[in-house]
């Protein structure tokens, strides 16, 4: 939404088609803050390892999440690195994180050693747990 491709076959910005697809993107990003909404689903993880958590119940300052099982969709034929999805079925206990917003106005949570959770784009998260 709000992102145009360019044609691969056109030169583009100073010729180069790789450049013309950095520049419009950059230049046609979403102008709407990406907040917290119940019932959304919210993805975190760092280090190739996603996870996905459904948001609960939400105040003014914090927000209530539960796990949701990732499940692989795509992978190397091992299951070591792949593509993943959010299931249906929870995991753990619903727990809650103090709502923080970004300068451009998208919110977030953070937690040392899973980085960000943020509002999930609706795409499979990439998952590698190679060393």
């Amino acid at each position: 939404m709000g992102r145009v491709a360019p044609a691969w076959n056109s030169p583009g910005v100073g010729g180069s088609a790789y450049l013309s697809c950095i520049f419009l993107t950059m230049n046609t990003t979403e102008i709407q803050p990406k907040i917290f909404e119940v019932d959304q689903i919210v993805t975190a993880g760092i280090n190739g390892h996603p996870r996905f958590f459904r948001v609960v119940r939400l105040t003014a300052k914090t927000a209530w999440f539960q796990e949701l099982i990732g499940q692989l969709v795509e992978h190397d034929g091992y299951g070591q690195a792949g593509y993943k999805l959010p299931t249906t079925t929870t995991r753990g206990e619903v727990f809650n994180k103090r709502i923080k917003t970004f300068e451009n106005g998208n919110q977030y949570c953070f937690q040392k050693y899973e980085g960000f959770y943020t509002p999930w784009n609706g795409k499979a998260c990439r998952y590698d747990s190679y060393d």
